[in-house]
């Protein structure tokens, strides 16, 4: 297949490409600097560019596009930033496509569990509730943008919802691992639960979406056993040989710090994959000690 991804020079982005390439198919990047590789096409949404040449006979569109939720304080600034680079830079590429490639084959976006509110120890499929605050918030604009794919009718829509992505090579596990250097780890109480997912589940699940013709609609990506928070530092402890302390975080101290960014590290996420799991999808890291094992072995 010819794949166009948007948000290609991310994490994601780039652990995409590397796998889907090493299957066969043939990648292209969007990318908002000068491209200065083969296969790499310029676009910039803010001033409404895009290089029509991108989508000359592509089958398929990852969209993986927006600033990071954890870097840089939630100033009205930045959730302005937060806000357009998932939403306006959609829309756009969405007009794009129906410009360029109207009978695109296959579209998948890339959102966030951070749509769903707290769901403390009480597990939830793609029906939990879903929150009301800036995180909620900024996720439900971002599907909604997703979801203007469907002006397209021979296109097919897929929307994962993914949880805490584990890799050695940057975002959530590193900063984890930092903790434990320094012997200690945040103790946010019994209810605390994170939807991680290993990197490697992650590129399989967006294989498994180009190919299954059935596959369609909003899916949960994580792993199918949610960790508690203290589970992930006791596996990297045990991998890793490197013994911690929990040191007890009131919530309400990291809401004053923080504001509601505190919601990424303290909000309970007791999430399921269950119509990855009911369709046949078959996760290669079922739970946080086969995930950080491998990790650590890698």
């Amino acid at each position: 297949m010819k794949i166009l991804i948007a948000g290609g020079s991310g994490l994601l982005g780039q652990a995409l490409q590397m796998d889907l390439e090493d299957k066969g198919h043939e990648i292209r990047i969007l990318s908002r600097s000068t491209p200065a590789k083969k296969g790499y096409f310029h676009w910039n949404p803010s001033e409404q560019h895009i290089d029509p040449n991108a989508f000359d006979s592509i089958d398929a569109v990852i969209n993986l596009v927006g600033a990071s939720i954890s870097e840089g304080r939630w100033t009205a600034k930045r959730r302005k930033v937060l806000i357009e680079s998932r939403v306006k830079s959609t829309q756009f590429l969405i007009q794009a496509i129906e410009q360029y490639a109207p009978k695109l084959a296959v579209y998948i976006g890339g959102a966030a569990v951070g749509i769903y509110q707290d769901t403390g120890e009480q597990a939830f499929d793609e029906q939990a509730p879903i929150g009301n605050d800036f995180m909620s918030t900024l996720a439900q604009q971002w599907e909604q943008a997703h979801q203007q794919i469907k002006r397209l009718s021979s296109t097919r829509m897929v929307i994962f919802r993914i949880g805490v992505v584990l890799t050695l090579n940057g975002g959530a596990y590193p900063v984890l691992k930092k903790n434990m250097i320094l012997g200690i780890a945040p103790n946010f109480g019994k209810r605390v639960y994170y939807p991680i997912v290993h990197i490697d589940d992650v590129c399989t699940a967006f294989e498994w979406a180009l190919s299954q013709k059935n596959a369609t609609g909003i899916y949960n990506l994580c792993a199918p056993k949610p960790a508690h928070h203290l589970e992930v530092f006791k596996w990297i402890s045990q991998t890793s040989w490197k013994p911690y302390i929990p040191i007890p975080v009131p919530k309400f101290a990291l809401r004053i710090a923080m504001g509601e960014q505190s919601n990424i590290v303290t909000r309970s996420l007791r999430i399921l994959p269950q119509r990855l799991l009911a369709e046949g999808f078959v996760f290669q890291y079922t739970d946080v000690k086969n995930v950080i094992k491998d990790l650590e072995q890698a």
